[in-house]
Parts: C-alpha cells; structure tokens; sequence
C-alpha cells in the first residue's frame, strides 16, 4: 500500500513462517524493504489476550500522526 501522506513510502503485510505477522517498509519505489521495528500487535493489557495472526488490511493514521499505521482487527 503506498502512503497517501507521503506518496513514496510503500508497505507490505506478510506472515513469515519464523517471524510471524510482521510489515515491511519501502522508501525507494521497493527496490529495498525494512521490517517493521514494532510488528503488528494488540494494546499492551489487551482484556482478551488475543494476539495477532495475519496482517488482512494496513490503514494510515491521522495527517498529524506520520509513520503509524493501524491493522484492524474483525
């Protein structure tokens, strides 16, 4: 998905069998990617327990928030 704040930064949800859910990031047209410092991840007390398994949609946060991205949750 490309950043509609930015128009240049690429991002890509995967499942990698030793990482788990995890997104990547590309800021040259994706001739190169980076893995997410952070990967997907409920709130930290999450009441349920629940825990991320696959990446299904990638949402960008507010103008005012750069650099974050939402994974909704169904």
């Amino acid at each position: 998905m490309l950043d509609p704040r930015d128009g240049r930064t690429l991002l890509c949800a995967s499942r990698q069998w030793h990482l788990g859910p995890t997104v990547f990031r590309s800021e040259d047209g994706g001739a190169t990617w980076k893995e997410a410092v952070t990967p997907p991840r409920f709130p930290t007390g999450e009441p349920r327990a629940r825990a991320v398994d696959h990446v299904f949609a990638l949402t960008p946060g507010l103008p005012s928030e750069p650099g974050v991205w939402y994974v909704p949750s169904r």
